[in-house]
């Protein structure tokens, strides 16, 4: 089992671990509920450095990618990144991406824990030979900072105007060399994250990534920052309706859910793109009742009118949800009362064999425990991960 560099300093906060796509990993620190909150109201660090990336540089660069990507990187310009799929040619997911636009036939590319080999050698299988592909996977230090706050926090680091024109899914810098620098080290600013809340991801090499993490929690005291694990990583990502990869899109026809946005439509032609519409599943979000969630690592089932109908994909417990007079309210909604007691609700996606109408209310069941719950369109409304950067400064 692999551990990240971070390893050190999360023995030191004395958290949780748990095993994660072949890495040891933290779960939680003190509480998992704290770290989810903190996020949505401070600022919470992830160290995510079991991700993997790679470059892909070349006269056939662009071509490569463009056939095997479901978005059309026509489209994005330099200095942003997208999010996508690799298919395979069965329409099944390889893996899920975000590619970073560099330059012209130059471009990075992040996949999911482990995963790096096997999206190269699928890459490897397309009829294209002019590239140079560079693994960084285990070489590199990556730490995410989400949350309100962590605008005040970079910019304590790195001062503002680095960050007064900075728009979602956009990129500064360079881990191997360039002007924006930490310690005199080169450093890739993201805005992104997995949270559905502000936020950015930063990359640096290895060497001082431990260095970079022991000054965000320093710094970042005065703000509320918190060290976060996977479990507050999990809940947060359904609360924002974000697919886990191999989990919620995988082994089958990727079709009917509601990731479609990953998916070019009138792009000419990508890998997998004819067998999509050969899907027959449907995927939904949904929101239960109450806190209680299906038991861990049991295979859930659908019912619908007393008639199995699909899996279960995700369940947790999103606690920052309640129910208010039939609404679905967040922690930061508005329409949220002052004063407010906010417990927590089940949610998460499930797969059914059969279409089901938005608000029908279904059962879930796992042998041990039934719970019902209704099909949404959206889990956790109000997120700030595409605010302006003038909104998320003018918060208190």
């Amino acid at each position: 089992m692999k551990s990240t560099v971070l390893y050190s300093q999360h023995k030191i906060l004395e958290a949780s671990f748990g095993d994660f796509g072949g890495y040891t990993m933290p779960l939680w620190y003190k509480s998992a509920k704290e770290e989810h909150l903190n996020v949505l109201t401070n600022v919470g660090l992830f160290d995510t450095s079991h991700m993997a990336l790679f470059s892909v540089k070349g006269d056939d660069a662009f071509d490569l990618l463009q056939e095997a990507f479901t978005r059309d990187l026509h489209s994005i310009p330099f200095g942003k990144c997208v999010y996508g799929l690799f298919l395979n040619d069965s329409g099944f997911v390889v893996d899920d991406a975000l590619i970073y636009v560099v330059e012209l036939n130059n471009y990075m590319v992040v996949v999911n824990a482990g995963m790096s080999d096997k999206v190269i050698n699928h890459l490897r299988g397309l009829n294209y030979s002019n590239y140079l592909v560079v693994d960084y996977s285990d070489k590199l230090g990556k730490i995410d900072v989400q949350g309100p706050l962590s605008i005040k926090l970079v910019e304590k680091i790195w001062g503002n105007e680095l960050f007064d024109v900075f728009p979602y899914f956009s990129f500064k810098g360079s881990f191997l060399g360039g002007d924006i620098t930490f310690k005199g080290e080169p450093i890739l600013i993201s805005r992104s994250g997995y949270t559905g809340e502000f936020g950015f991801e930063l990359f640096v090499k290895k060497e001082i990534a431990e260095e970079l993490w022991t000054t965000l929690m320093d710094e970042g005291a005065e703000f509320g920052a918190q060290p976060c694990g996977l479990a507050a990583r999990d809940s947060l990502r359904v609360g924002a309706g974000l697919p886990l990869s191999h989990q919620d899109i995988g082994g089958w026809i990727f079709s009917n859910t509601p990731w479609q946005f990953a998916i070019t439509t009138n792009k000419e032609l990508f890998v997998g793109k004819n067998a999509l519409v050969n899907g027959t599943s449907y995927t939904y979000p949904y929101v239960g009742f109450d806190l209680r969630k299906l038991h861990s690592g049991v295979t859930g089932d659908v019912f619908f009118d007393n008639k199995k109908i699909g899996s279960v994909l995700s369940c947790v417990t999103e606690v920052s949800l309640k129910r208010e007079e039939g609404k679905i309210l967040s922690l930061n909604s508005p329409e949220l009362p002052e004063g407010s007691k906010v417990k927590g609700l089940v949610a998460g996606f499930i797969k059914c064999d059969i279409p089901v109408a938005l608000g029908s209310l279904i059962i879930l069941k796992d042998g041990k425990r039934e719970l019902k719950v209704e099909v949404v369109d959206n889990i956790r409304g109000n997120r700030t991960a595409r605010k302006s950067i003038k909104h998320i400064r003018s918060l208190k």
